[in-house]
């Protein structure tokens, strides 16, 4: 078992290490409840917190809808930004 995983399922990460880093695919629909739900935008972002594409997202009776995904517009994904327009 390497030295910077707690488990052989690879869900439990110490140490981020050096690049390339390996991500697992995946995609969930996130919901979000919001006063102002129809005035928000959904950013992918990269590692660093720089924004590299919109995401497609909408709101219906005060619900901000989209899917996050580990495939974001310029490889791997997995932050977001959810700010107002």
């Amino acid at each position: 078992l390497p030295s910077d995983l707690t488990d052989v399922t690879s869900r439990v990460l110490e140490d981020w290490g050096k690049p390339p880093h390996l991500l697992r695919a995946g995609r969930c629909p996130v919901n979000l409840a919001h006063t102002r739900a129809a005035s928000l935008k959904v950013w992918a972002l990269a590692t660093d917190g720089t924004r590299v594409g919109a995401v497609q997202a909408s709101a219906k009776d005060g619900v901000l809808s989209f899917t996050a995904s580990s495939q974001g517009p310029s490889g791997g994904c997995i932050y977001y930004e959810i700010a107002e327009k």
